[in-house]
Order: structure tokens, then C-alpha cells, then sequence
């Protein structure tokens, strides 16, 4: 169903303090995600070392990109240089880490986007295939991941515009299942290919919850009969709202979990 060697928990740099000792006595490889104001008021050498010694203890290590307020097909073109600032900054991170991959949102925006996808596209395609160019992406695995888009063309058109062995999918259950507006069977029939990078969580279809899996709405079935059906091994991270729906998950997909390492977690 999930590869045990490919699963990741997603847990913010902010609270990597918080969570060491879960990763010291369990061994789990964390997805870290790095905020643009991490980026900023810390160096990359020192977040380098943090990371390389969790990487240390569970073998793995991923990092999911700054999202917030970036777009990188922008209509201003400000705004897109600050977007291929800051992901070409955890890129670089991802490069001294040697982690798996880096997740980075496509940053489709509706009120920016919908009137001018064509539009959209083309300049995002731009800021991408910049990222691609510069040298600290050299060797990084690029997932790009999915949010308000309501259907899976723009993505589609997106990655397919980019080299298939350094780009592929974050597919989001959670994001499939309160703002996509096509069925996620759609999605996985239109992106199978390019899936590269899974995010687990659950939502009951209204917001974006980050419940544990099976606690919302989502048919986990559905997803883990096409991954079966299709032989398809990508990476999976759990996305919880908090280390209690991370347990849940975990058990959903047959981890059992000791609770006691969660205490103060």
C-alpha cells in the first residue's frame, strides 16, 4: 500500500525542538517545512546541520517549500522574483541535506489566475523552469503540489512543460477533497504518471483540516486500489494537524505507534 521506506511526517521547522525526541526513539523521517521567515532569520549552514543530524538518526529527510503569498506565475513580476528567490533558497537547503525531495506548491491562485490561466501558465512555466537553471536546484527532486486548483489540466500542462526526472506531483488528499472539483480518481487518471510525492490527511470536504486518515471524508480506498493497480511506489507524507492525528494515521496504514513517545509532543 505505502512503501514503510518512503514515508515521511510532516512537521514544521518552527517545531523540530518539539518533536526531536519523537524522531530520536521512533526513527521517523520528517518532511520539513520551512517558512519564508525561517529562511530569513536563520542561516542555511546552521538549518543544514540541523537537518543533517535528524537525517542522522531516521536516514531520510524531505523539504517542503515556502508557500505562503507565492506565486510563481504571478502577474507581477516582483512577485514572482520573490518566489524564485525563496524556493531556490530551499532548494539549496534540500542540496546540503541531500534530502529526498522538495515539495513547493504551484501557487494557483483563482482571483489572479482564473480569468487568464493561458496567462498564468506561461509565466509560472517561466519562474520554474529559472528554478531549474540555477545551480543550487542541481540534483533536487521537484514535487509540485496542488491547492486551489479545482481540476488537474494547469498542473498537468504545468509538469509536463518540465523535465519528467526532476519534476514531478505532490498529490494532496486533503486539498482533493474540499477544493478539487473533479473527482480524485480524475486526478490520479490525469497525473498518474508524474506523481511523485503523496501528502496524507483527511478533511469533511468543507476545509482544509489535516485530520487523521479516515477520520474525514476522503476514500483512502480509491487511492491505495489505483496505487496497487498502477504498481505505483511514490513518497508519502502524513500531514497532521497535530501529533494525535499523526498516530491515527499511522495506524490507518498499519504502523503502529507508542503512544508514550508522543508525550509532550
Amino acid at each position: 500500500m505505502i512503501d514503510p521506506e518512503r514515508l515521511f511526517v510532516h512537521v514544521p521547522y518552527a517545531l523540530l525542538a518539539q518533536y526531536r525526541h519523537v524522531v530520536q526513539r521512533a526513527g521517523l523521517p520528517l518532511e520539513v517545512f520551512v517558512e519564508a521567515e525561517n529562511l530569513e532569520v536563520s542561516t542555511l549552514e546552521a538549518m543544514a546541520a540541523e537537518l543533517s543530524a535528524l537525517k542522522a538518526i531516521a536516514g531520510r529527510v524531505a523539504i517542503h517549500a515556502p508557500y505562503e503569498d507565492i506565486d510563481p506565475g504571478h502577474p507581477v513580476e516582483d512577485k514572482r522574483e520573490e518566489a524564485l528567490r525563496l524556493l531556490t533558497m530551499a532548494c539549496a537547503l534540500a542540496q546540503a541535506t541531500d534530502a529526498s525531495y522538495v515539495v513547493a506548491h504551484t501557487g494557483y491562485d483563482p482571483a489572479q489566475a482564473a480569468s487568464d490561466p493561458a496567462g498564468w501558465l506561461a509565466r509560472s512555466l517561466e519562474t520554474w523552469q529559472a528554478l531549474l537553471a540555477q545551480p543550487a536546484s542541481d540534483g533536487v527532486a521537484l514535487a509540485l503540489e496542488h491547492m486551489l486548483e479545482p481540476e488537474p489540466s494547469l498542473v498537468r500542462a504545468l509538469v509536463e512543460s518540465l523535465p519528467a526526472h526532476r519534476v514531478g506531483v505532490c498529490l494532496d488528499t486533503g486539498h482533493l477533497n474540499c477544493f478539487a472539483r473533479s473527482s480524485p480518481s480524475a486526478w490520479w487518471a490525469a497525473l498518474g504518471d508524474r506523481i511523485a510525492v503523496l501528502h496524507l490527511h483527511d478533511n469533511r470536504g468543507q476545509d482544509d483540516e489535516h485530520l487523521g486518515i479516515g477520520e474525514g471524508t476522503f476514500d483512502f480506498g480509491a487511492l491505495f486500489r489505483w496505487l496497487q493497480r498502477s504498481n505505483s511506489t511514490p513518497f508519502a507524507t502524513i500531514e497532521g494537524r497535530d501529533s494525535q492525528a499523526v498516530v491515527t494515521s499511522l495506524s490507518a496504514l498499519g504502523y503502529p505507534v507508542d503512544l508514550t513517545l508522543l508525550d509532550g509532543a
